[in-house]
């Protein structure tokens, strides 16, 4: 029974993708306007079916029930029927969403039919039995976006995001088939229902070429650095389809190392290749979200980012973090993107606040900033983990960046004790979930070695975000003008140096930026 519901709500959503396709014209909107009706039902199935695992254990339905003999099929353990609930949930929340910003849209069954399509390849991707299952739900859900990219193929700029999208797919895709033709031809059928593939142990070469394939798909759908433009080109689409990429598209990378483990685990050196890329796309992710005018923009970079930290997680090994960010981010990104238009609104509407003297804000900034080192430090110390290091680095320039923003409106010594025990008590409070999450899912953890070059690599990505921050005089404000134009200007390919600082300079003195062209000389 539970083996039947599996493979109900994963194929599902594609028969409502076929039957909306089949009818078309105005046969087609009654199917759409159940398309969340169906969605939301499913929902409620995969909480019956995540219930089930966390009780009763993993939930299967695979063609051929013996170790190396099975080519497709569905496997539900707890950290996929955790992804399963995301990806029908994420569906949900964007098809409900859907049904009012796009009523009486030409594009509504276009919509419907993509979505369907996109998570019937999530639902796949997140619960495949096999290598061959997993590569076949990846390729699903990337045809599944660019569909959705072109909702709107009248709009040049809709049509440069699919064929961004398209472009960098097929060079994952092609990394990702050629891995799993590597592996079957070696091996057989990988069943992922394993901890490791048969006769895998033990063959560095293979795994290691293997892994490298691997990781090349999953850094390509993750927008990681050097593939990471689709992902800001994707927002001419229509709002849900920014919320539907946290569905299993955009975090699809983590999904499928989660997945592979059994093959990657065999090859360390290649993942740290891939936690080097993680750290490079945080470091920029983050610096443009900060600077970036526009909510949805800043909200693509964002996602950039912690896509970084996530495979980040994934390349260390820390699996059931992985999964827990995968999760979390996932669900509050879509609802942010869902919310973007109303956040705008509501910021147009906000009264000027009264800035503070700058110096009792930087000497609050510092206490807080000496506050929540203390804080997380603690905490570390608290639930120690694998590579805690670079986990406390990212969360105190999480947190930091978090005070140094409050502080920018409450800047108050009772303002500042405020956020910092707020942030002290989020951060036990991070550490005790990650630790509950690890005993949950039971996933095996281990340290890559390097862990401290991944510590120093955030450290940077904080010391980054300290000086795109600082409105300071001095050399330090020239360089802050210099990186912040840079950012702003990242796509046009014109680059600035500092100008020389010159005594009295009225441009070096300026607490904001009025005209940045001017701040630096053409290269």
């Amino acid at each position: 029974m539970l083996s039947m519901l599996l493979i109900a709500v994963v194929l599902l959503p594609g028969v409502v993708s076929l039957a909306v396709v089949v009818a078309r014209g105005r046969a087609a909107r009654p199917i759409g306007a159940v398309g969340a009706g169906v969605a939301a039902a499913l929902f409620a199935c995969t909480m019956v079916l995540t219930a089930a695992v966390v009780t009763h254990g993993p939930v299967q339905a695979v063609v051929g029930r013996d170790p190396g003999t099975a080519w497709f099929g569905w496997y539900a353990d707890r950290s996929a029927a955790l992804l399963l609930m995301l990806v029908a949930g994420v569906s949900a929340m964007a098809q409900a969403f859907a049904g009012r910003y796009l009523s009486g849209d030409r594009g509504r069954g276009w919509f419907v039919a993509a979505t369907g399509l996109l998570t019937c390849g999530s639902g796949t991707l997140v619960t495949g039995a096999t290598l061959v299952s997993v590569a076949a739900g990846w390729t699903a859900t990337g045809v599944g976006l660019v569909l959705l990219l072109r909702t709107y193929p009248q709009l040049p700029s809709a049509r440069d995001g699919a064929r961004r999208a398209l472009r960098t797919f097929l060079v994952g895709d092609a990394a990702l088939w050629t891995g799993v033709a590597a592996a079957t031809l070696r091996w057989g059928p990988v069943d992922l229902r394993h901890d490791t593939p048969p006769a895998a142990s033990g063959e560095g070469g293979w795994a290691a070429v293997i892994t490298a394939l691997l990781v090349v798909a999953a850094l390509t759908r993750c927008a990681q650095v050097p593939w990471h433009r689709w992902l800001p080109a994707s927002l001419a689409a229509p709002t849900p389809v920014s919320a539907l990429l946290h569905a299993g598209v955009v975090n699809g990378g983590g999904v499928l190392l989660l997945r592979s483990a059994a093959i990657t685990d065999g090859a360390p050196a290649i993942l740290f290749l891939a936690v080097a890329s993680g750290a490079a796309s945080l470091v920029y992710g983050t610096a443009m979200m900060l600077v970036r005018p526009d909510v949805k923009g800043s909200l693509a970079y964002s996602t950039i980012g912690q896509m970084g930290f996530m495979i980040m997680t994934a390349g260390l090994g820390w699996h059931a973090i992985t999964v827990l960010h995968i999760v979390g981010h996932g669900l509050y990104k879509a609802a942010l993107f869902l919310g973007s238009g109303s956040a705008v609104e509501r910021h147009a509407r906000q009264i000027p606040y009264e800035a503070a003297r700058p110096g009792r804000v930087r000497a609050l900034r510092l206490a807080a900033a000496l506050m929540t080192a203390i804080a997380v430090a603690g905490a570390e110390a608290w639930r120690p983990y694998p590579g805690g290091p670079a986990l406390a680095v990212f969360v105190w320039a999480s947190a930091t960046t978090v005070c140094w923003g409050w502080l920018r409106r409450r800047a108050t010594p009772a303002g500042a004790l405020g956020i910092t025990a707020t942030v002290a008590m989020a951060a036990f409070a991070y550490v005790a979930i990650a630790h509950a999450a690890t005993v949950l899912l039971a996933l095996p953890d281990r340290e890559l070695p390097g862990a401290g070059i991944v510590t120093a690599a955030v450290a940077a990505a904080a010391a980054a975000v300290g000086v795109l921050r600082h409105r300071g005089s001095g050399a330090l404000a020239s360089w802050h003008k210099t990186i912040y134009t840079n950012l702003l200007t990242a796509d046009r390919g014109r680059r600035l140096r500092p100008a020389p600082a010159r005594h009295g300079d009225a441009v070096a003195r300026s607490r904001t930026i009025t005209d940045p062209i001017t701040v630096g000389t053409l290269s």
